[in-house]
């Protein structure tokens, strides 16, 4: 059976009260990747009926029979109202978690007599004496966009709040985040998540340091200059390896920090006064609630380096509203056990704003020029240069790709010159240890001045990172641990002393050089990845239990290498040793190799090689079919060969997908299915902070928000199988389905306009 990974990366934008439409896009984009857990769970778990989760897992099932797909979300990027998303979409995703809790967050207390801070309208009978004079003001500066008496009844009330004096309340806003959290987790199963084994969600929220942080650059004349940053990005990680262990950041503990991100990014100026570690404290503190994760996600999150000065923060969308960019910083090292079709999606809530937003109408005057200046323009900069990055990282891939074809057939004459070739008779594991030097040796030899930099720039990789586990297992002893001086330490040692420094070199990288057999590992993956289609082109039949199970035998030796950068791995002998290199590189003294000998014996790499070819061999190369055999020889043996030529090109950049990213927007804008050239928020109005006055609006654009993502899902999807169904799938009736599934299940909580979901109803009735 033909498998297929999508997985999406989420780039949620900002846009104040239009945060209630990207919730709507969140609870629609969890219920597709809910089904598709479910989907591969087997008869263990099956989604009610009466949503659109039921729909998308009857989807699973019918193309099961030729197409195995699964959906992953793995990237999640999120400013200001975005990013208060992002990070309950990622704790659900992270925990499968459900998201209703949110919608009543959003509905009930998002409004502006509810945020508003205590004290901050005004009574009863001024209101009722100013009425008029207010009324009159309103209609004239807004037109139709407060004929709703009940937004014009608040919004009157909102202008009369003290003036100089932001009137929402970031208390209260945070205690409502952290109710929600809590009620997310009142069903929540023990180790239950939405992660695949292997898999590792990021989460990234952009922030606003009002004081900012000082950077040190080196210059020529002046030596240095000190320049401020006030951008920050906050992420947040969960792991779950092979074996199923979780390693999360998205945990009960972590709630507090999750919620102080979501409250910082959303820090409106003005609106919101700035969110500090002080609010929080005083929040915790009433409700009697410890934060286990505070000093971890001061220093190493917010990394506020001088805590006695108080540290405030504000809207991330004042810095990066659209933030695609840690996104793609973070797209490579993502392994994968399948074919993959990777999918940036962003969401746009807001995609037409119009130009009388701006006042584009006449000269701006003095007020309306420095609100553009500070509100409105630094929320609406362009992407094209993140599409950049996403087209140049494409053309790599399509690079990288060309370059490895051109490669094979000379590859394969030279494992052709290496390896007995007997299919009666595989090689053993002592053969395959043997075949695997050779080509190392063959590499070297034949590469001629091609192999200097390919040595240079590989050596200098591990002594880099082999230089801050050092400085990180000597600190975590409580000794002094200067990561440079261990890296110059590495130098003298390997440096050539009357010869070409082969008899230091060699023994170092057999040793620590963990990087290379990760790649090796991973690129074998790929080239088994690649057989389905290389044997369905062929016209064979590919059964992939023994290649799913060479592949699961592949994946856990990689999490055993892997860790082997993290310091928790290490026990009592290797931080000795640690201790001694940094004492020796910080005195400057002459190393010996003999020094790092409980390090290698703890890394255990000749071990891992020996486990490896073990695989390779009875695995791989006794049960396949031949042309998966072929495949596995040649990238497993040759990997030398494809090494020498990929890694001068990668360097430091992890690319282990090498596919193209292709990018799908989620908008209003791109609601054509029901009828409407495009539907128009209702939270748009008044400055984007409309629906805050107004729950019918809150209703509208939350279920407008699940039916846009639900199109938008169908569209990715189709896009994503390609022609690779012998029938193409009945997208305008899947379509209907899941918008019949979305209405029903919202009915009975959606009730301020009676006229909205039977008008829905009747347009997906028309549209089918």
């Amino acid at each position: 059976m033909k498998q297929i990974e999508v997985r999406l990366a989420v780039v949620l934008y900002g846009g104040v009260s239009l945060a209630v439409y990207i919730h709507g896009v969140t609870r629609e984009i969890l219920n597709l990747v809910r089904a598709s857990k479910m989907f591969h769970a087997g008869a263990k778990a099956t989604p009610p009926a009466g949503d659109s989760t039921a729909i998308y897992y009857e989807l699973f099932r019918k193309l099961a029979p030729s197409l195995d797909l699964r959906v992953v979300i793995d990237l999640i990027s999120g400013a200001s109202a975005g990013g208060i998303n992002g990070v309950m979409l990622a704790k659900a995703l992270a925990h499968d978690l459900p998201l209703e809790p949110h919608r009543d967050l959003w509905l009930k207390n998002a409004d502006v007599t509810s945020l508003s801070a205590r004290g901050g309208l005004v009574g009863r009978v001024t209101k009722a004496a100013m009425a008029p004079l207010f009324d009159h003001f309103l209609i004239r500066q807004f037109g139709k966009q407060v004929a709703d008496p009940e937004t014009r009844d608040k919004l009157r009330q909102f202008i009369q709040a003290q003036w100089f004096t932001p009137p929402f309340s970031g208390e209260r806003f945070a205690g409502w985040m952290l109710d929600a959290c809590d009620a997310m987790e009142e069903k929540e199963e023990k180790n239950a998540t939405l992660l695949p084994p292997g898999h590792r969600l990021d989460l990234f929220v952009t922030l606003t340091d009002y004081r900012g942080h000082r950077h040190r650059i080196l210059l020529h004349d002046p030596p240095s200059v000190d320049e401020t940053e006030h951008r920050r990005i906050v992420s947040f990680t969960c792991k779950r390896a092979l074996s199923g262990e979780m390693v999360s950041e998205f945990t009960h503990d972590d709630a507090p920090s999750l919620v102080f991100s979501a409250r910082a990014t959303a820090s409106f100026p003005g609106a919101f006064p700035p969110a500090t570690i002080a609010e929080m404290d005083r929040l915790l503190a009433e409700r009697h609630r410890d934060w286990p994760t505070r000093q971890n996600f001061i220093e190493h999150k917010l990394a506020v380096a001088d805590q006695r000065i108080g540290s405030y923060f504000i809207d991330g969308s004042v810095v990066m509203n659209k933030p695609f960019s840690p996104v793609i910083q973070a797209l490579g090292n993502r392994p994968a056990s399948r074919e993959v079709v990777r999918r940036i999606i962003y969401v746009d809530p807001n995609p037409h704003r119009e130009t009388n937003q701006r006042g584009d109408q006449g000269t701006p005057g003095f007020f309306r020029t420095i609100l553009t200046a500070m509100a409105l323009i630094p929320r609406n900069e362009p992407i094209a240069d993140d599409l950049r990055a996403i087209q140049d990282w494409n053309e790599r891939a399509r690079r990288m790709a060309e370059i490895l074809a051109a490669a094979d057939p000379q590859v394969e004459k030279l494992v052709d010159e290496i390896v007995d070739a007997n299919p009666e008779n595989p090689p053993s594991i002592a053969e395959i240890s043997r075949y695997r030097s050779a080509a190392n040796e063959k590499t070297h030899g034949g590469a001629g001045f091609a192999y200097l930099s390919y040595q240079t720039l590989k050596l200098r990789r591990l002594i880099d990172r082999l230089s801050a586990l050092i400085a990180a297992l000597a600190a975590a002893s409580g000794a002094t641990g200067d990561a440079a001086q261990v890296s110059l330490l590495l130098d003298r040692m390997i440096a050539p002393n009357g010869d070409d420094g082969s008899s230091r070199l060699v023994p170092f990288l057999r040793a620590f050089d963990v990087d290379f057999r990760v790649r090796r590992i991973r690129f074998v993956i790929r080239r088994l990845n690649e057989l389905y289609r290389t044997m369905e082109d062929a016209g064979l039949r590919l059964e992939s239990g023994a290649l799913d199970e060479l592949k699961a035998a592949l994946y856990e030796l990689i999490e055993r290498l892997t860790r082997r950068w993290e310091i928790r791995c290490y026990g009592p002998e290797a931080a000795a040793a640690a201790v001694e290199v940094a004492r020796a590189a910080a005195a400057f003294e002459t190393p010996t190799f003999t020094m790092f000998g409980p390090l290698e014996r703890s890394m255990e790499l000749v071990r891992i090689d020996h486990d490896l070819d073990e695989i390779i061999s009875l695995m791989g190369l006794n049960f396949l079919p031949p042309m998966a055999r072929r495949a596995v020889t040649m990238s497993y043996v040759g990997f030398a060969f494809y090494d020498l030529i990929t890694f001068p090109i990668l360097q430091w950049t992890d690319m282990d997908e090498i596919n193209e990213v292709l990018v799908d927007r989620i908008s209003p804008a791109d609601a054509h299915q029901l009828g409407a050239d495009r539907v128009i928020l209702k939270g748009t109005a008044l400055m984007s902070f409309g629906a805050f006055f107004n729950r019918a609006w809150r209703e509208h654009d939350y279920l407008w928000g699940r039916l846009n993502a639900a199109d938008r899902c169908v569209d990715v999807l189709i896009s994503a199988i390609g022609p690779r169904l012998s029938e193409p799938l009945d997208a305008d009736r899947l379509r209907a389905d899941l918008f019949r599934a979305i209405l029903e299940s919202e009915a009975p909580h959606l009730t301020a306009d009676p006229g909205l979901i039977p008008g829905l109803r009747e347009r997906v009735a028309q549209s089918v």
